[in-house]
């Protein structure tokens, strides 16, 4: 019988854990920056498979850019929290030197994604 990718990943993850006392103690900043190179791929993996195929603006076919304030009530923060942070979020469109708008599907992700956190 095959097992599914996720039996296979729990695996992996449960033997590099079950391997850390293993690692000789001059090793692990090495170590640590390995996994951390892992960590990087893994979430250059998730932004590139979250794009979906993108329209002329850059914004995907289905999605719908939200202005601030949209955006600011469906996160439940204020603007100015909006602003401040927008270069730092994923779903932050910048349509012109001095605006900005929000992509409701990048906003479902982001949301999506920390719920599972």
């Amino acid at each position: 019988m095959r097992r599914s990718r996720e039996e296979s990943f729990h695996e992996v993850l449960r033997a590099l854990n079950a391997g850390v006392d293993q690692v000789p103690r001059e090793q692990l900043p090495a170590a640590l920056v390995q996994l951390a190179a892992v960590q990087t791929n893994l979430a250059a993996r998730l932004a590139v498979s979250a794009m979906p195929t993108q329209g002329g603006a850059g914004v995907a076919l289905d999605d719908r850019l939200l202005t601030v304030q949209q955006a600011a009530d469906k996160l439940g923060v204020k603007a100015g929290w909006l602003y401040r942070h927008a270069a730092r979020l994923p779903f932050t469109v910048r349509v012109s030197p001095r605006r900005v708008r929000f992509s409701e599907r990048g906003i479902n992700d982001y949301i999506a994604l920390r719920k599972v956190s």
